[in-house]
């Protein structure tokens, strides 16, 4: 009969250990993306979005933990939950704190600004496909910049300066 009980105890330990591990796994998922969103975008907004998702998926790992897993197993979840927060913060500031360079290009009387560059070629490309690379040629003699997204590009994907 103790034995019965001790491989009841297992299983419900066993249970909320795949509880916890499954709802850690999607929180390092929503992180992951969330910090690859920041990167490409390398924005104010961006990281506020990343502290706030963190924030949700901290919230669904404390929910998930609490459904039927024992308190012990449930004290753990929340410090982890707690720690990837804090860590996900620090990450945010230190994003904040990366250089962001200009970059303007005066020739022929004219005057280019790189930022501008790569914001028409994401919009000549469409703002509905995803982007996970950009490469930019600038042609100062032809007066265009050529690009290339997610590796692909042809002799039609430039805009004009």
């Amino acid at each position: 009969m103790a034995r019965a009980k001790k491989t009841s105890a297992e299983n419900v330990v066993q249970a909320a250990a795949e509880s916890v591990k499954a709802a850690g796994e999607l929180v390092a998922e929503e992180v992951k993306e969330t910090v690859e969103k920041v990167i490409s975008e390398d924005t104010a907004k961006s990281v506020a979005e990343v502290a706030d998702k963190t924030k949700k998926a901290a919230r669904k790992v404390k929910k998930a933990a609490s459904d039927a897993v024992p308190e012990e197993v449930k004290k753990t979840v929340k410090k982890a939950a707690k720690k990837a927060a804090e860590t996900t913060e620090k990450a945010a500031k230190e994003v904040k704190s990366v250089l962001v360079p200009k970059l303007e290009i005066q020739t022929n009387g004219k005057s280019i600004n790189a930022e501008d560059i790569i914001e028409r070629c994401k919009a000549k490309y469409g703002k509905k496909k995803v982007i996970t690379t950009l490469e930019v040629y600038v042609n100062i003699d032809e007066s265009k910049a050529y690009y290339v997204v997610n590796g692909k590009g042809g002799s039609d994907d430039y805009i004009d300066l």
